[in-house]
């Protein structure tokens, strides 16, 4: 196996630098050059943490990291490798280089950097079998704005004199930890390399094809920033040296000769799991590489809004994702693990070590009732985490990595918010006189029906129930509109404390998985916690008789506060979930809807499709409800708006502020109506 790399040296000083970080440093204990690393490496001398720098996550990392120049690091690991070539028989690779030198092998290891050789040829080889196979590599855009059209080799490159003008901008710069004794003029004077570097980042869908494999900078490149480059460059490289011990030792695990044949078959299956292994790994640390850098320099309101309280407020959760991260990292299959690299998780921690949390089993202690609302928990644990979501793979949330913006949860987000505009007008027509004797009466039976069988399908039979049982000519007299006073007034903090307080916790994205699971199981029951809270909140003197003669509006203000705060609730997360969501609401709310043959193969995926038709049924249902109501209002003349405007208003509230904010709106305006005696003005 031979490892090309096209220039004169291994590894050229460019003025770039490495951090081996503590999954890397276990890879150069495997290969016994730890030792020499350390010598020629700096240690960091402090670390600064925003919250919670007690040295406590000191203990999660068995080697700490290390800084060193880049020609250190590759000089020191090609110095080291044994034979720098083999040769295995008649069918091979060759390369024949400009000095004329002709080498023969089993497997060629593109090592050459983004400008790279090996690509090129390894590109016409792929191309000759299928060209579609490189679309994606050919077709990906960078998009930047320059003066004129430039082609290549001509592409505009940070020259040496725009480092300098950078640096002589922040001359005055402080560095931090020197007691303002170092200043960034001090360090520019004495550099050796310095220049500007650009923040790109990619990654290509191919990297080997049968006997030629790449790593490195051709594989991926992400923003300098955010230190993975080196970490998953290392995951690249360890995967192709198991791939080849693989190959070599065979599934038998029986040694072959030396001399042995390798066939183009095991070879080919050897580097395409060697390209399988790692190609999920590298395409979230792209990912998170360019978020990170996003998050840096405050790009969107929201970055801004999550170094500047969300990120000081979660603790250990970055540094757990952090320590995931290293001890699910890369090592040499075939080589055995240092004890020192594992030091510090004799606990019991593995890589997927807490996948088995993702589905707490005890809550209460009492088995009957952890059974029963197991299937409840795992219908919200998908929303809650954001599972199926950006890409990011199922076993990371085990991990306890939460996607905020997870298609699943944004739509299960919003859907919840507008649930609390239902909420509000099911119990205000339970609290209203003139439902007495109707089923309106007793919504929290509804609303348990709908937490066991799912709203969309209580909804509709509420909704008929209600217009067949409560028709708008009992409102003729104007006391059965009212609402108790001493009742409305209960109704908004017993939906504040009852539901919204225990909806946020159980979506707060700061908080664990499993957090997130208890309180999902406190919130399960609210129906019967809003009833509770209702009954205790509504203890007030009751004053019904006086107000039915003589205050029989006193309900309105109170009426009026809980519409407005219902419709601002679910407005905000519908504009929230509009301008916050990495993909189109259409995709979040309806995408696959209509397709017979869609199938799931995962949970998430068959609850994402559960909560679309259950909002679909919900507000469909609640829609024909409303203008069925306000037909009988138009049809006893209470209301003289005709229907272009009444629709026009409904869907330009619906479609501007939600479906939430537009039925309970819309529902609002029903009320005002009741309110004035004959026609309406």
């Amino acid at each position: 196996m031979w490892c090309l790399e096209s220039r004169d040296e291994v590894v050229p000083q460019v003025g770039a630098s490495i951090a081996m970080l503590p999954s890397g440093m276990r890879l150069l204990d495997q290969l016994g050059i730890v030792d020499q690393v350390r010598e020629g490496a700096v240690m960091h001398e402090n670390d600064t943490i925003w919250t919670g720098g007690n040295g406590s996550e000191k203990g999660k990392k068995a080697v700490p990291a290390r800084m060193m120049r880049a020609p250190l690091g590759g000089d020191i690991e090609y110095d080291a490798l044994g034979g720098k070539g083999m040769e295995h028989g008649e069918k091979e690779v060759v390369v024949r280089c400009e000095n004329g030198e002709v080498y023969h092998g089993d497997v060629l290891l593109g090592a050459d950097g983004t400008h790279t050789f090996v690509r090129t040829e390894m590109r016409k080889l792929i191309e000759k079998k299928d060209p579609k196979l490189l679309d994606k590599d050919k077709k990906s855009l960078q998009p930047c704005r320059l003066d004129k059209k430039y082609t290549a080799p001509d592409i505009p490159r940070f020259e040496q004199a725009d480092a300098d003008a950078q640096a002589t901008e922040h001359v005055d710069f402080v560095v931090r930890g020197t007691d303002g004794k170092v200043t960034l003029s001090d360090l520019w004077k004495r550099k050796k390399v310095g220049g500007l570097q650009c923040m790109d980042g990619g990654h290509h869908e191919h990297w080997t094809f049968g006997r030629i494999a790449c790593f490195g900078d051709f594989v991926h490149k992400v923003t300098a920033n955010a230190l993975v480059e080196l970490f998953d460059g290392q995951k690249s490289s360890s995967e192709s040296q198991n791939g080849n011990a693989k190959h070599q030792n065979g599934s038998t695990k029986q040694k072959l000769s030396a001399k042995a044949r390798a066939e183009f078959k095991a070879v080919e299956e050897a580097l395409q799991g060697y390209h399988d292994g790692c190609k999920d790994r590298i395409k979230e640390a792209v990912k998170g590489a360019k978020a990170f850098t996003r998050i840096e320099t405050f790009a969107t309101f929201f970055n801004e809004m999550f170094v500047k309280y969300i990120g000081p407020a979660m603790g250990d959760l970055l540094m757990d994702i952090f320590s995931v991260g290293m001890v699910s990292g890369p090592k040499f299959d075939f080589l055995p693990t240092p004890k020192k690299s594992l030091g510090c998780f004799k606990g019991g921690v593995v890589a997927n070590g807490l996948l088995s949390a993702l589905l707490r089993t005890v809550f209460t202690g009492r088995e009957a009732l952890v059974t029963f609302m197991m299937p409840f928990l795992a219908a919200f644990t998908p929303s809650m985490a954001g599972l199926g979501g950006s890409g990011l793979a199922f076993k990371n949330h085990g991990e306890g990595v939460l996607d905020d913006y997870a298609p699943q949860r944004m739509q299960a987000l919003s859907f919840l918010t507008d649930y609390f505009a239902f909420n509000a007008i099911w119990v205000i027509e339970s609290c209203r006189r003139g439902n007495i004797w109707t089923l309106a009466r007793i919504p929290v039976v509804f609303l348990l029906a709908a937490q066991l069988y799912g709203i969309g399908v209580v909804a509709p039979i509420y909704f008929f129930l209600h217009y067949v049982q409560i028709p708008s000519t009992k409102f003729h007299a104007a006391d059965n509109r009212h609402v108790p006073i001493h009742l409305v007034k209960a109704i908004l903090p017993t939906l504040l404390l009852g539901y919204v307080a225990t909806t946020i916790v159980m979506y707060y994205p700061t908080s664990s998985i499993s957090t997130l699971q208890a309180w999902n199981h406190i919130w399960q029951p609210f129906p019967i916690n809003i009833a509770i809270l209702h009954g205790i909140l509504s203890s007030l003197p009751d004053t019904r008789r006086e107000d039915r003669k003589h205050n029989v509006k006193g309900d309105l203000v109170w009426l009026r506060l809980i519409y407005f705060t219902t419709a601002f609730a679910s407005s905000a997360m519908w504009i929230y979930t509009l301008l916050a969501s990495p993909t189109p609401l259409f995709q979040i709310f309806f995408s696959r809807m209509l397709n017979r043959e869609t199938t799931f193969k995962k949970l998430e995926e068959g609850m994402r499709m559960f909560l679309k038709y259950d909002e679909l049924f919900c507000f469909t249902s609640g829609v024909i409800w409303v203008l069925l109501c306000f037909s009988d209002l138009k049809r006893e003349g209470r209301l003289t708006a005709g229907w272009r405007k009444v629709v026009a208003i409904f869907t330009g509230m619906t479609l501007g502020l939600g479906p939430g904010a537009g039925l309970v709106i819309i529902w609002w305006w029903r009320d005002e109506i009741l309110t004035r005696p004959g026609m309406e003005e």
